[in-house]
C-alpha cells in the first residue's frame, strides 16, 4: 500500500502509515539495526533530534553528525550557545565528509563565540585551518581557510590575543612550511 504526495515541484510515493509504523515496529523488536536508523531518520524529520541520537546504533556516523547538527541548531533557537556550540564540534568531529565537517565546525565556532568562549571558538576555527575545503555561501562557495582565518582575526579583536596562545606553535610550524626560508 502506497500513499502518493503530490506537491507543485514533486511527486512522492510513500508506505501507508500504519504499513509503515508494523514493518519499522517488526525491525526494532527484531533487533535490526537498519530499523534503528530508519526510525532515527524518522525522528530527525520531525525535529527530535534528541530521539534520533539516543536510538542511532553504533556505525551510523553521517546520520549521527547530521543529528547533532540539528541539535545544534534547536540549541541556537533557545539561546543555549554552550549545547550549541558542543554539538557543532561533535558534529564537526564525527562528519564524514569534509564539507560537512568544515561546516559543522564553523557553526560551531561562531556559537562558541556567543557563549563567550573565545578560547574554544579559535579551537574550531584552527580546525578548519587543518583540514581545507569549502563552505556553502550566499554567493556560491567560500574557501573554508579563509573564511577560518578571517573568523579568528574577529575573535582576536573582540576578546584579546590571549583566545590565540594555544595554538602559537602550531600556526608558527605552519607560517614556517608557508613561508621560504622561514626559520622555525
Amino acid at each position: 500500500d502506497l500513499v502518493l504526495v503530490a506537491s507543485a515541484s514533486r511527486l512522492t510515493a510513500c508506505e501507508e502509515a500504519s504499513a509503515s509504523r508494523a514493518r519499522l515496529d517488526a525491525g526494532i523488536r527484531g533487533g535490526r539495526p537498519e530499523a534503528f536508523v530508519e526510525l532515527a531518520r524518522l525522528l530527525l524529520q520531525e525535529g527530535d533530534a534528541e530521539g534520533a541520537l539516543a536510538i542511532l546504533p553504533p556505525g551510523a556516523g553521517a546520520l549521527r553528525a547530521e543529528a547533532l547538527a540539528h541539535k545544534a541548531s534547536a540549541a541556537e533557537s533557545r539561546a543555549d550557545w554552550t549545547s550549541a556550540a558542543e554539538a557543532g564540534d561533535a558534529a564537526a568531529l564525527s562528519a564524514p565528509e569534509r564539507d560537512r565537517r568544515l561546516l559543522h565546525g564553523f557553526k560551531a565556532g561562531e556559537a562558541w563565540q556567543r557563549a563567550a568562549r573565545p578560547d574554544r571558538a579559535v579551537a574550531s576555527f584552527q580546525r578548519m585551518l587543518r583540514e581545507e575545503g569549502s563552505l556553502p555561501w550566499r554567493y556560491g562557495e567560500l574557501r573554508s581557510g579563509w573564511a577560518a582565518r578571517l573568523a579568528i582575526e574577529e575573535v582576536l579583536r573582540t576578546s584579546g590575543r590571549d583566545a590565540y596562545a594555544p595554538f602559537e606553535k602550531e600556526a608558527e610550524a605552519m607560517l614556517g612550511t608557508l613561508v621560504p626560508g622561514a626559520e622555525e
